[in-house]
């Protein structure tokens, strides 16, 4: 990672902003005796990686006279979607409900009439990256009326080794940065007091469902960002 380095004299501390580090040193008079100090570090760690699972949602939407006649217009196009998904290797936990609704919609011609909606949202949790486009192409053929996102991301596992690999860079780069406010403040920093960790943040991808012959979603690297706040002693 690149830093740009801004630094700024003070009479009792240095400060210094970086690309996702922030530091302080202590005032002088926290070990008189010693001339211990203490530098805190805040900064930031990345990993990248392939994603292992993609959730898709998509809905089964029907309009018709009646509330009740789009339910069951619903209903029956989403289990003729379940049974073509389960036969394509769907298991039935991989498919949950979303979100259900049924509205009222006016026509805005002469008439003026009454028509109602009904849309079940579901989504699909896929562990094969690779068969998402054939497992969307299979949903609409067979019931789906829509696919509303598609979002590449991490297990729960992957996630984890992920965020392992961020760590370590923030760690490295938090070293790094007290490293550098040391040299400037004439220090040498000789331990770890403590070490505390922000939270998570991991950077799915979203593609767009293309109108197509045959659907082909292509999966992009998926971005784990750690982040962690370090307390180094110092002495002079």
């Amino acid at each position: 990672m690149g830093y740009r380095f801004i630094t700024r004299t003070l009479a009792l501390a240095a400060f210094v902003v970086l690309a996702g580090c922030l530091g302080t040193i202590d005032s002088p008079g926290a070990d008189s005796a010693t001339g211990q100090r203490t530098i805190q570090i805040s900064a930031v760690g990345e990993a990248t990686g392939e994603p292992d699972q993609a959730v898709v949602t998509l809905g089964v939407s029907a309009v018709a006279a009646s509330a009740d006649d789009a339910r069951t217009q619903v209903a029956a196009n989403v289990s003729t979607m379940r049974t073509a998904l389960r036969d394509a290797g769907v298991a039935d936990d991989q498919l949950q409900t979303a979100s259900f609704f049924i509205g009222e919609e006016r026509l805005t011609d002469e008439t003026d009439s009454r028509m109602f909606r009904a849309t079940h949202l579901f989504r699909l949790t896929l562990t094969d990256t690779e068969s998402v486009g054939a497992i969307i192409d299979t949903a609409i053929e067979n019931g789906a009326t829509n696919v509303q996102s598609v979002q590449f991301t991490l297990s729960t596992d992957r996630s984890r080794e992920l965020r392992a690999v961020a760590l370590e860079d923030a760690m490295a780069n938090a070293r790094n940065q007290a490293d550098t406010l040391a040299a400037a403040a004439s220090l040498s920093i000789s331990g770890v007091q403590s070490v505390e960790t922000g939270e998570l943040s991991v950077g799915p991808v979203f593609r767009d469902v293309a109108a197509s012959a045959e659907t082909t979603i292509e999966p992009g690297p998926v971005t784990v960002t750690a982040q962690v706040t370090v307390v180094y002693n110092a002495t002079a």
